[in-house]
């Protein structure tokens, strides 16, 4: 697996903010994205990316996992009290491609967290999942997931 390293432009996200044990994960973030698909329904807007998932913050074994499911959404689309609507800054990202299911993504993270440390790249946020196909059409060993980590270069 390879990691290339790019600048990726500040966009305009939906997201609901959640946590649940790992094995939940999955009913969570369908939820989340049926939510946000419905507020965009009702603006008669759609989604400008594919959807995804960001994790602020560091999991932890036995801890519940908190993430944000995502959608990149038009500018001017209003959020509601579930839905929070913000800018994703312009960001320098570590990016992996990850081909599979997507229970076998942990040990992209680890692949991905020793290239980057072998290249000198130091973590600048939590990373993102960009899932480019649709689970309800693919074969899981078909999924393809966008990993990307906010990283930067120590001066």
């Amino acid at each position: 697996m390879s990691m290339t390293v790019e600048t990726v432009e500040a966009r305009t996200i939906a997201s609901i903010r959640d946590s649940c044990a790992m094995e939940e994960m999955a009913d969570a973030m369908g939820r989340g994205f049926g939510r946000i698909m419905s507020l965009l329904s009702a603006q008669g807007a759609a989604p400008v990316g594919p959807p995804m998932t960001i994790y602020p913050e560091p999991m932890a074994d036995g801890a519940p996992v908190v993430f944000e499911t995502a959608v990149p959404v038009p500018r001017g689309t209003r959020g509601d009290d579930v839905v929070q609507v913000s800018e994703m800054p312009t960001a320098h990202v570590a990016v992996f491609m990850h081909e599979g299911p997507y229970s076998e993504l942990g040990r992209t993270y680890i692949t991905a967290a020793g290239q980057m440390r072998e290249a000198g790249l130091l973590p600048g946020g939590g990373p993102r999942e960009i899932y480019l196909n649709d689970p309800g059409e693919t074969p899981p060993e078909q999924l393809l997931t966008r990993i990307e980590f906010p990283v930067f270069e120590p001066d």
